[in-house]
């Protein structure tokens, strides 16, 4: 029994030390995680990213008011008005009548009576137009301007001092108001033979340059108001004058730039041409050339007076003054 156990023992050994020769070896166990290597990978840390920055919004801008297309008018179109009654006429060119309407009134102590124009259009513009007390007066639809749409009313009178003066109405762009115009000038009474809207209105005047003698010029009424195209007034009576003394005039060259300044002479005969009315005044010399002389209107207590080239005209020449 004991040889047995001996036996058993030594096989035991034998199987044990066969393993080993083999070469396995037994597997390591795992060891549990750590908790530092159970935590998550963190994120590599960037420069920090700015919240974008908000666009501002941009004020919301007005649309521009359009400017009405016109409607084309009617190139040299002239019609009298009825100064004693009611005339009906497209002024505004949108196919409807509009109403020209005229009243008098007798004024105490006058030989001549108050006059009023109402102007009314079918669009709704209306205009009520003193004109005082007028001893003439005449009035008209012109279109200055043909390629606006707007005709304009002219009324020109003359007063019981015996000046004349001139008005006139313009519908805005809009045609929804009328603007007013003055001028202490006349409108020829017979405008409608005379007028073309390229040509103008036949405006007339007066001055006591070189005595008292009447002007003619060409004008035309626009946005600004009324406005010469021409270059001053010329002289309607351009009656010559004898020179009392010897005058120094520049003369005037055919583009109509300003030359050589000449002389003179005493008791030679000048004719007066043209003016602008307070600056300067041409005349035609003996030999047929056009000077030129400075005008200054004096009205102050010392100086009263029309002075050329710094002299009074009356020192100058001998000048009319019979009534005009």
């Amino acid at each position: 029994m004991k040889r047995i156990l001996i036996a058993a023992s030594i096989l035991l050994a034998a199987l044990m030390l066969f393993g080993c020769a083999n070469g396995k070896t037994p597997a390591e166990a795992t060891p549990a995680p750590t908790a530092e290597a159970a935590a998550p990978t963190e994120a590599p840390t960037g420069e920090p990213t700015e919240a974008p920055t908000a666009e501002p919004t941009p004020e919301p801008t007005a649309e521009p008011t359009p400017t009405p297309t016109p409607i084309p008018g009617e190139a040299d179109l002239c019609i009298p008005l009825d100064t004693k009654g009611t005339t009906q006429a497209d002024i505004d060119f949108d196919g409807r009548p509009d109403i020209f309407e005229f009243f008098s009134r007798a004024v105490e102590g006058c030989d001549a009576p108050s006059y009023e124009l109402i102007v009314r259009t079918a669009a709704g513009a209306q205009y009520d137009l003193d004109l005082s007390v007028c001893d003439e007066i005449y009035a008209w639809i012109v279109d200055c301007d043909p390629t606006d749409g707007r005709a304009e009313v002219i009324v020109t009178s003359r007063y019981i001092t015996d000046d004349w003066a001139t008005s006139g109405l313009r519908l805005d762009p809009y045609k929804s108001a009328f603007k007013y115009y003055d001028e202490a000038f006349g409108v020829s009474m017979a405008l409608e033979d005379s007028f073309t809207s390229e040509g103008g209105l036949a405006v007339l005047n007066k001055t006591t340059i070189w005595g008292p003698r009447k002007l003619s010029a060409r004008a035309t009424l626009d946005d600004d108001g009324f406005r010469l195209l021409t270059e001053g007034w010329d002289y309607i009576d351009n009656a010559s004058f004898i020179l009392k003394q010897r005058i120094k005039v520049q003369l005037v060259n055919d583009d109509g730039s300003l030359g050589d300044t000449v002389s003179v002479k005493s008791g030679k005969k000048l004719t007066p041409l043209s003016t602008d009315g307070e600056s300067w005044v041409t005349v035609l010399l003996p030999d047929g050339s056009t000077g030129r002389m400075t005008v200054e209107i004096k009205e102050g207590p010392d100086e009263w007076g029309v002075f050329l080239n710094g002299k009074g005209q009356d020192t100058i020449a001998y000048l009319p003054y019979s009534h005009f």
